[in-house]
């Protein structure tokens, strides 16, 4: 079974009511260590972890590029989990292992 846990990362985006100052500078700040917590929660889970830099700068069309990347996903992995940047693991819960994905995939 192969898994892939991704994110997407751009902090040059446009104007948006989601994308403002303080956010973009908190991920300048944090960003190394979001992407360390995001491995290493992947590494727990078993799955491989992309960290994708985008350089589409629009809020909407970010949105549809995490869409685009999981069709992509879909030819090479069995299961996969997109994470928004800004979540952080405090688990040791796999994912993958707690959702009963056999419906999902019948």
């Amino acid at each position: 079974m192969k898994r892939i846990i991704y994110s997407i990362f751009n902090n040059d985006i446009h104007p948006h009511k989601s994308s403002n100052d303080f956010k973009k500078t908190q991920f300048n700040k944090w960003r190394y260590h979001l992407e360390e917590n995001h491995k290493q929660y992947a590494l727990k889970c078993g799955a491989d972890y992309h960290l994708h830099l985008t350089p589409t700068q629009s809020y909407d069309d970010i949105q549809f590029e995490k869409i685009l990347l999981l069709e992509q996903y879909a030819n090479d992995y069995d299961e996969m989990l997109y994470l928004d940047f800004d979540v952080v693991s405090h688990t040791n819960v796999n994912y993958f292992e707690y959702h009963d994905m056999t419906a999902v995939n019948a």
